[in-house]
């Protein structure tokens, strides 16, 4: 919470004198006018307009030290530049969020009768001070909760298929709230493909870094979806500031067969100052890619503790099951990509995209040096499953796809590396490009095991589907399988 101090340079005493005390009494970020963080004295009309918006409240110290010529009969009255900047604030930020100090014998115009004032003396005790900063910090924390939020509020998406402008609006204001001390939130990244993703990328990243810069801790799990190498090399930038000091953190969820994971956003989880639970109601695609969903229509939530409390378990089981990354890996683990050459069932399009939706076809390729066996004990099925063994003037035809490296750690479960090894290898496509690919070959093998039918007719079909030559196809048919 920014609040900034204005005074005459008369009374830049009192203020050094009284701030202390304030600063040591509430986590609000006091900005006085001669800190040159700003200098309204000194700045135009409109650097006055642009800079006072910048702030959730503002203290006003008006005192009897700051003399006009009395030898003309003249009240003590505050110097004019203080009564405007004064008015601006209270156009700007409204008379609820304005406190004013009346130090000494001095008069106010009647016009701000409405104001809320606190007489204290000139010169100050320290037991005075103590009391008065407890009132400053009990004012301020007061009109900013009578202005945050309440109960609920809807935001609809929009009628085309597009980015949901009012939702990230919506959430920027929230992560940048006054109110806000911790913020935990889920879900996607950005592709910075089109003008649009940069325009509602860059309010979520001015909020957080406006955030993380007046002490808010923010908690990211990345549940998967489009994210461009710009965009995760953004979101290091954002934690390796030194105005974060270590308050961002990013996990990387670990990919589940069949978990179902929901986005969440959470506010001051655990804390009774404010809090905010957002529900996705609904998503759309951003494009036909699996994962590239668009924030639809939301459900925001205030100060309901049974709904922060459900959702921040299951944000906390969510950070439980996930990798804690590193800025420095923050590319590779959200935007990098691995080549995978599939050789068994993998290569059917079918199972492939049902068992990682994200992976992308790149086309067929063969791997030389190398000869197909059926070796491998199956796990989840009978008979055996495919491997690849090495044998000179032999070679492997497969499938090579394009997977997230998030999506790894999924597909190392599904192959299961207890009984594989990942090993990286060189192929060749149709058109003599040499490709690096992650292949599986099996860790201990057994002579003598057959296929079932069913596991040899998913891998004809991948074959059929890529395209591979007649006399690969003819070998796969003359298989002997678990059947025959």
């Amino acid at each position: 919470m920014r609040i900034f101090v204005a005074s005459s340079s008369e009374s830049r005493n009192l203020v050094d004198r009284i701030l202390p005390f304030v600063s040591a009494n509430s986590d609000f970020e006091l900005v006085p006018w001669y800190s040159g963080v700003v200098q309204l004295s000194k700045l135009t009309l409109e650097g006055l307009l642009d800079e006072i918006p910048r702030f959730d409240g503002a203290l006003f110290v008006l005192s009897s030290l700051d003399r006009r010529d009395l030898s003309r009969g003249e009240e003590e009255n505050p110097r004019e530049n203080i009564y405007f900047e004064l008015g601006l604030a209270i156009a700007h930020l409204g008379r609820h969020r304005i406190l004013v100090l009346q130090a000494g014998d001095l008069s106010l115009a009647s016009d701000l009768s409405g104001l809320t004032t606190i007489r204290v003396d000139v010169d100050i005790t320290d037991a005075q001070a103590t009391a008065l900063a407890s009132q400053i910090g009990a004012f301020f924390m007061k009109s900013i909760k009578e202005d945050a939020p309440r109960g609920m509020k809807v935001v609809t998406a929009p009628s085309a298929n597009e980015y949901n402008s009012d939702f990230y609006d919506y959430l920027a204001f929230l992560i940048n709230h006054p109110l806000t001390q911790r913020c935990q939130f889920s879900g996607g990244g950005f592709d910075l493909g089109t003008a649009r993703a940069r325009v509602e990328a860059d309010k979520l990243i001015s909020a957080m870094r406006a955030a993380l810069s007046r002490g808010v801790d923010i908690e990211r799990v990345h549940t998967g979806g489009q994210t461009s190498v710009e965009y995760a090399e953004i979101l290091e930038e954002l934690a390796t500031n030194p105005d974060a000091k270590g308050r961002f953190s990013l996990y990387l969820l670990k990919p589940s067969r069949d978990a179902t994971v929901s986005d969440i956003f959470l506010i001051n989880a655990g804390s009774d100052r404010w809090s905010v639970a957002e529900l996705m109601i609904e998503t759309s695609l951003s494009s036909g890619r699996p994962g590239s969903g668009l924030a639809g229509s939301a459900l925001f939530v205030f100060d309901s503790p049974g709904l922060v409390r459900d959702l921040s378990g299951r944000f906390a089981l969510m950070r439980e099951n996930s990798t804690k990354i590193e800025p420095a890996d923050y590319a590779e683990m959200l935007a990098g990509d691995v080549n995978y050459f599939s050789y068994g069932s993998n290569m059917a399009e079918n199972q492939m995209c049902r068992r990682i939706p994200a992976a992308e076809r790149v086309g067929p390729a063969r791997l030389e040096g190398y000869r197909l066996a059926f070796d491998q004990p199956a796990k989840y099925r009978g008979g055996s499953v495919a491997n690849v063994r090495a044998e000179a003037g032999s070679v492997v035809w497969g499938v090579v796809w394009r997977v997230p490296t998030m999506f790894m750690p999924k597909l190392d479960s599904i192959e299961d590396l207890t009984t594989y090894d990942r090993v990286a290898a060189d192929v060749a496509t149709n058109e003599g490009e040499s490709l690096s690919c992650q292949v599986y070959v099996a860790r201990q093998t057994v002579d003598g095991l057959l296929p079932e039918e069913q596991y040899l007719t998913t891998m004809l079909l991948g074959a059929v589907q890529a395209g591979f030559p007649n006399d690969y196809l003819r070998m796969l048919r003359l298989q002997k399988t678990l059947e025959d």
